[in-house]
């Protein structure tokens, strides 16, 4: 049996004609650009508009690290 044919936990991403994980592996997606795709497209499917709030919270992240406002991880770096 393939990764592809179980999920863990619920049904949500067996409903997609792609699974996210071959869309982020195929596209070579980025941490925050897979955070943000993977709850925009179960949102229909299991959490609503949470899942969209989150996809918005990983967008205005990969926003900042764009615009260059702080370095990631920086706020835990003593200066």
């Amino acid at each position: 049996m393939s990764a592809n044919d179980r999920q863990v936990g619920g049904e949500h991403y067996r409903k997609q004609q792609l699974q996210h994980w071959d869309l982020v592996k195929i596209f070579e997606w980025d941490y925050f650009q897979a955070q943000a795709i993977k709850y925009l497209m179960r949102y229909k499917d299991k959490n609503g508009v949470q899942d969209l709030e989150k996809a918005q919270h990983f967008i205005v992240k990969m926003i900042e690290i764009e615009a260059g406002e702080g370095e990631p991880g920086s706020e835990y770096v003593d200066q």
